[in-house]
């Protein structure tokens, strides 16, 4: 089964076509620059959405995507011991 197709965001990113809440966003990423560790978990680690060998991890992507958020906002700079999560191998 196919999951429903994406659609392109401003910017050239994609963007999917039944996104998360962005006030859940928000409070993550403010969590996350107020320092507080989150966990998000998933059955597997597969975060690249090219590797079709692996079942893909929506926490994996959900993770780098609230990176890139939190290094937005903050302009390359760490707050509060902020620091982004390495990616998994």
């Amino acid at each position: 089964m196919r999951g429903a197709p994406a659609r392109r965001a401003a910017g050239g990113g994609k963007r999917l076509q039944r996104p998360i809440d962005p006030a859940l966003i928000e409070q993550f990423v403010g969590r996350a620059l107020e320092g507080v560790p989150q966990f998000f978990h998933d059955v597997g680690d597969n975060g690249d959405i090219n590797n079709t060998n692996e079942p893909l991890a929506h926490a994996s992507l959900l993770v780098q995507y609230l990176n890139r958020l939190c290094e937005q906002r903050l302009g390359g700079r760490r707050a509060n011991g902020w620091t982004p999560s390495p990616p998994r191998e």
